[in-house]
C-alpha cells in the first residue's frame, strides 16, 4: 500500500477516534445539552462545508501548484539568460573579445529572449513590454561591442574604454530589468 494512502487512513482513524472521544466526554460530563434531533439546515450546512473544504483542498491547490510550476519555469529561463549575460560580461571584462564568439553569445541571448517571451505567453503572463525593453538594451550591448573601431571581425581584439563603459552600463541595466522581471512574475 502506498505511503500516501496509508497516511490518509491513519489520519481518518485518528479523527474518528478523536470525534468518538469528544462525543463520549460530552455525553458523560456535559456542561451543555445536546439535542438529539436532526435539523435539515444543520445537515445542509455540514454538507456545504465539507464540499467547500474538498474544493479548496483539491481543485484550488492544483491550480495554485500549476501556476507555481509555470512561474518557476519562466524564472529558470530568466536565470539562464542572466548566466549568458554573465559569461558575455566576463568575456568583455577580460578585454580580449573574440568577435565570432561575442556575436554568437548575443544571438543566443536574443533567441533565448524570444523563447522566454513565447513561454510567458503560453503561460498567460504578459511580459512582452519588459522583454522588448531588454531587446532594446541588448541592441545597445551588441553595438557597443561589435561597432568598436578596434574590431576586425575575425580575431580577438581589445575594446576601447568607451565601449567597455557603455557595455557595463547596459549590462547593469539588463541585470536590473531581469531581476525586476523575476519579481514581477512572482507577484502575479
Amino acid at each position: 500500500m502506498p505511503s500516501r494512502i496509508r497516511k490518509n487512513i491513519i489520519v481518518i482513524i485518528f479523527f474518528f477516534c478523536f470525534g468518538s472521544l469528544v462525543g463520549f466526554v460530552s455525553s458523560r460530563w456535559s456542561f451543555f445539552t445536546i439535542d438529539h434531533e436532526i435539523n435539515i439546515v444543520d445537515v445542509s450546512n455540514l454538507i456545504i462545508t465539507a464540499l467547500a473544504g474538498y474544493y479548496i483542498a483539491s481543485t484550488l491547490s492544483k491550480q495554485l501548484t500549476a501556476s507555481r510550476v509555470e512561474k518557476d519555469l519562466i524564472i529558470s529561463e530568466i536565470h539562464k539568460i542572466r548566466s549568458l549575460y554573465d559569461s558575455l560580461y566576463n568575456t568583455v571584462m577580460r578585454n580580449q573579445v573574440s568577435f565570432a564568439d561575442t556575436v554568437l553569445i548575443i544571438k543566443i541571448i536574443s533567441s533565448s529572449l524570444t523563447s522566454l517571451e513565447k513561454l510567458a505567453a503560453t503561460c498567460n503572463f504578459d511580459i512582452s513590454s519588459q522583454i522588448r525593453s531588454i531587446f532594446a538594451i541588448n541592441t545597445h550591448v551588441k553595438a557597443a561591442i561589435t561597432n568598436d573601431p578596434n574590431t576586425n571581425n575575425t580575431t580577438a581584439y581589445s575594446l576601447s574604454s568607451r565601449s567597455i563603459i557603455t557595455f557595463n552600463t547596459n549590462y547593469q541595466l539588463i541585470q536590473q530589468q531581469l531581476l525586476e522581471l523575476v519579481v514581477f512574475i512572482n507577484r502575479q
